[in-house]
């Protein structure tokens, strides 16, 4: 993602997704697979402790051994940890009531059919949570019509609905107890979350995205010439750093634009078929059209929990500039794993869409390590 010849210092923004684990989780897991990277040959940095530096991010100092064209690393986490957990604060009951109107919204408003038809996996995941609910639903009630034929016709009616509903507390406590597993309540609330962060239809949210955006661009107008300034976004992080990009280079001057980049992993745009998103396509349209703006994708078609190959100017219907600023290229997951690895995290949805932050094991393939560390790496990346 170089935009120089002469880029010496990188300061590179990470914004994460609906994860209440926080920075310290993502920092350790930077450390963590940057130690793999190393020692399987396929970069070579070591990360630095965790220090905070303002009331809404951390960060860390990278220490660059073999790359000469780069002699400075920064990585910064923004934290929206806090309003994560708020979903994870709301009962079920209010997280249901929340989930099912905003399915309303989804089904009535052909949200739905449109996702279906561009990113089917996706699809399929973004309402995984609401058919495990439906089929607990339709189960216990099929249950309880059964059991109403077998009671006195003068009780039937209300027998059929005691059982009912004592079949759905007990449905509803596997579901807790397997939580941790099957995942449907963390996905309800991530449903109202993504509608949130690409609709901007949560005021406590919108409040930390200026301040995020004040952040970035303070060191932006505080960076040489030499430094390069990366915003990253994973999952539906992305969405936010997509919003966040935009309104950064409103405020840039062209120079500082050219300094500037956005890579998205796992993104989620397909949910711009949402009604309320105009604010979000304006904001793709301002990202491709800024001259010197470079913004990478990053998909994998096997990755369930994302749009998967999805470009957001065709698929939405946004004109494509000449030069356009959006290109697309795939992790390969298939060859960035080893056979074995990748049979086995194919059906695991979730560990398959955290590899983009995971090291190399081939050395193949889309290098999330090697790209923080390397300016030119992007120019050896086949799209």
């Amino acid at each position: 993602m170089r935009k120089q010849p002469q880029l010496r210092k990188r300061h590179a923004f990470y914004v994460m997704g609906f994860d209440p684990r926080g920075t310290s989780y993502y920092h350790a897991q930077l450390r963590r697979e940057a130690r793999i990277s190393a020692r399987r040959g396929f970069s070579h940095f070591k990360v630095g402790k965790l220090e905070s530096n303002w009331q809404y991010g951390e960060q860390c100092h990278c220490e660059l051994s073999q790359d000469p064209s780069l002699e400075e690393l920064q990585v910064e986490f923004l934290s929206i940890t806090d309003i994560v957990r708020g979903y994870f604060d709301q009962s079920i009951v209010c997280r249901l009531i929340n989930g099912l109107g905003l399915l309303w919204v989804a089904l009535s408003s052909g949200f739905a059919i449109k996702v279906i038809r561009k990113a089917p996996q996706f699809a399929l995941f973004t309402f995984y949570a609401f058919i495990l609910l439906f089929l607990g639903f339709f189960t216990a009630v099929g249950l309880g019509m059964g059991a109403a034929l077998f009671l006195d016709p003068d009780y039937a009616l209300a027998g059929g609905i005691l059982t009912t509903l004592a079949l759905l507390g007990v449905i509803t406590a596997f579901l807790i107890r397997l939580e941790n597993r099957l995942y449907t309540f963390y996905l309800l609330g991530g449903f109202v979350f993504e509608h949130n962060a690409i609709t901007g239809h949560l005021p406590v949210l919108e409040q930390r995205m200026e301040s995020f955006v004040e952040r970035i661009v303070h060191v932006l107008n505080e960076s040489g010439e030499d430094e390069e300034v990366l915003l990253i976004g994973h999952s539906n992080g992305g969405l936010l750093a997509i919003r966040l990009a935009a309104a950064i280079l409103r405020q840039c001057t062209p120079k500082q634009a050219s300094r500037f980049s956005l890579l998205t992993l796992g993104n989620q745009a397909a949910l711009a078929y949402y009604p309320g998103t105009e604010g979000f396509l304006s904001d793709v349209k301002t990202l491709a059209e800024t001259p010197g703006f470079t913004w990478r994708d990053i998909f994998a078609p096997q990755d369930a929990i994302s749009s998967g190959r999805f470009d957001p100017l065709k698929e939405l219907n946004i004109p494509r500039p000449s030069p356009c600023s959006l290109t697309l290229h795939s992790a390969r997951f298939k060859e960035v794993l080893t056979a074995s690895t990748y049979q086995r995290l194919r059906y695991n949805v979730l560990k398959l869409h955290m590899q983009y932050l995971k090291a190399s094991e081939t050395g193949n393939g889309f290098n999330y390590l090697k790209t923080l560390e390397s300016p030119d790496w992007f120019s050896k990346l086949k799209i």
